[in-house]
């Protein structure tokens, strides 16, 4: 079978997140300062680390997107920190942080809640403290 294979041409534009409106996400695109509305399904697992003023990669084919891509790393503040409150320095002793954006990931023991902390949004890790 002889099948031909159409090239498809993407479009990567830089937008910026606004806010959740309904059940899509308001984004603005920088270059042309349009605003974009992108579905949940399309955020995916990226919604845990998304706020106001965010700049994400999106991917379009034509007006359709398909892809939004965070930047690799990301500074978000710690809401409140759940357990370890004996505050014990152990070798393997972590707690879990909830950002402002209400993910959770494990930290080191002397993250407190209004710290800003660097993660990693490919892997979800936590970095530094800034």
């Amino acid at each position: 079978m002889n099948q031909s294979i159409k090239d498809v041409n993407l479009a990567e534009r830089r937008l910026e997140f606004l806010y959740l409106e309904g059940k899509d996400y308001l984004f603005l695109d920088i270059e042309t300062l349009d605003q974009v509305l992108i579905p949940q399904h399309i955020i995916g697992g990226n919604i845990n680390y998304l706020k106001e003023g965010v700049e994400v990669k999106a991917s379009f084919f034509g007006d359709s997107i398909f892809a939004v891509e965070l930047p690799q790393f990301l500074e978000l503040m710690v809401s409140k920190v759940e357990g370890g409150e004996n505050k014990s320095i152990l070798a393997n002793a972590s707690r879990v942080a909830v950002l402002e954006t209400g993910a959770k990931l494990d930290v080191p023991p002397f993250i407190e809640a209004g710290d800003i902390i660097k993660i990693d949004t490919r892997s979800y890790e936590y970095i530094q403290r800034v």
